[in-house]
């Protein structure tokens, strides 16, 4: 029997509102993390197999976290003069992803770990924003503001890290401190301040705006302290490992551009003072301050505690002379400071639409809706500029071909007891191993892996000459051809010249 039309409408009502029952700010906000953890995890796992991954960091980690479990915990070969990962980045809450890695001893469990771990910090946003917001909606236009913005995508594709692990456990730590979860936000201060040095920047920043605030003084101070501590430690290990090891010092130099350790960088600033303005002041990095900032519509502004949960950590990066500290968009040097920019900007939000509406005759709501929309526009026409998502006219989906398929199968048939020197492309793909070298370093390597397409683009794009060590190599008779098709070259030591 046919149904009736106005039964048909009545069916149709009542089911379409059970949808929007379903769809409520908090439902919307974990959708839309499901959806930002199953794209960036499918994208970043296709660069992954379309060999756009490298040798630093993806492979110092895979290399890390397979020779822990294989009882060498933390050791890493592929930086001259260091055998151990903790004399890179002093980050001992690492060890949390070795149990993870086991699960699945593949760089992609990496990859897919890190995508979800980042979309988690859009739910904290979501819950403070809504207690401030005047619609929950609007705590849900903050945690998305939260997942597009660039600094944090630009993180996410860029291989993986573990500085990019903390920046969403301070997201959380903000959260507990608003809520006064007590033992969650020690528990994820401690986590950040584990995983990344310059964790600590944020973590004082915190800890001063709880320390202005009445009911959380105490708390805020103690976490000063703590983290205060927790840098004189890191301070001490930096200036050790920097007089011990050229390459800490010419980290160090990098990352804070004042001299090759804490010292020697108090000792310039002294000596010269205004080469500190004239590195804040230049045009790259006013640049700088705009593309990092852009993306939240500038709101911060309106925010006291932006100065010191944002400005602190901006400002070292400011200092330093490696250009990725200053390029938001490419790289993950900054993604620790994205929770924190959009905090603040949400709270800019709210102190200048309630400004606003005393001084207008307009209410707060309606300044709240305009300043909301504003920044979603906004956080989604900036990505017409970038590569990270598909409406962009620059964005290009990773293509895996046969020869890539090739790579990989020649990489997985590399005995993982045999030492290998291999290429920077290659270099994820052959990482699970106790000794592994970045060509050319080859030392006693059993195997060295190399592709020589790439070899000759790097040439041709005047960036780097391998060529030479290649030709040196095929001209010895320490090493015979296993493999060679497609510009793919695998060699391995003759047994007359192993040791």
């Amino acid at each position: 029997m046919a149904i009736p039309l106005d039964l048909k409408m009545l069916y149709r009502s009542k089911s379409d509102a059970k949808i929007w029952r379903f769809l409520t700010p908090g439902s919307a906000t974990i959708l839309l993390m499901l959806v930002y953890s199953l794209y960036f995890s499918i994208f970043t796992i296709t660069r992954h197999r379309a060999f756009m991954t490298q040798s630093f960091d993806l492979s110092v980690y895979v290399q890390m976290l397979w020779n822990s479990l294989n009882g060498d915990l933390f050791r890493v070969t592929l930086q001259p003069g260091r055998l151990n990962y903790l004399q890179h980045h002093f980050a001992p809450s690492m060890f949390l992803f070795i149990p993870v890695y086991a699960i699945w001893k593949n760089p992609e469990i990496l990859l897919a770990a890190q995508s979800i771990i980042l979309a988690s910090g859009a739910w904290p946003i979501f819950k403070a924003a809504s207690k401030t917001q005047p619609n929950k909606w609007q705590g849900v236009v903050f945690a998305l503001v939260y997942l597009l913005y660039p600094a944090l995508q630009a993180a996410n594709l860029y291989d993986f890290h573990e500085i990019t692990i903390a920046a969403p456990l301070l997201s959380w730590m903000w959260y507990f401190s608003r809520s006064q979860n007590w033992p969650a936000f020690w528990m994820t201060s401690i986590l950040a301040l584990g995983f990344r040095e310059e964790a600590v920047i944020i973590t004082i920043g915190i800890g001063l705006v709880l320390a202005c605030r009445q009911g959380t003084r105490r708390i805020g101070i103690g976490l000063v302290t703590v983290s205060l501590i927790w840098l004189s430690l890191l301070l001490a290990v930096s200036f050790f490992q920097s007089k011990f090891n050229m390459n800490a010092a010419l980290y160090f130099q990098e990352r804070f551009g004042l001299g090759s350790d804490p010292v020697d960088a108090l000792k310039n600033v002294f000596a010269d003072p205004t080469e500190i303005l004239r590195r804040i002041f230049s045009g790259e990095k006013i640049l700088y301050l705009f593309n990092l900032f852009a993306p939240a519509g500038l709101l911060l502004l309106f925010s006291w505690e932006s100065l010191l949960l944002v400005l602190p950590f901006v400002g070292l990066n400011l200092l330093g002379s490696y250009p990725l500290l200053v390029t938001p968009n490419q790289a993950q040097y900054n993604v620790l400071v994205v929770p924190m920019i959009v905090i603040s900007a949400e709270i800019g939000s709210v102190r200048f639409s309630r400004f606003l509406s005393e001084h207008t005759k307009f209410p707060f709501r309606l300044w709240s809706t305009i300043f909301c929309s504003f920044v979603l526009l906004l956080s989604f026409g900036y990505h017409f500029r970038l590569a990270h998502l598909p409406y962009s006219p620059f964005f290009k989906w990773p293509q895996i071909t046969e020869r890539h398929q090739l790579a990989d199968r020649i990489a997985s048939e590399i005995p993982v007891n045999a030492s290998l020197s291999v290429q920077d492309n290659l270099a994820p793909h052959a990482s699970q191993r106790r000794d592994l070298y970045l060509f050319p370093e080859i030392k006693r390597a059993q195997f060295i892996y190399l592709d020589l397409w790439v070899i000759e683009d790097l040439k041709q794009n005047g960036v780097l000459d391998l060529t030479p060590q290649v030709q040196a190599i095929l001209s010895e008779d320490s090493y015979e051809t296993v493999f060679s098709r497609d510009g793919l070259l695998l060699l391995r030591r003759k047994s007359s010249n192993n040791e």
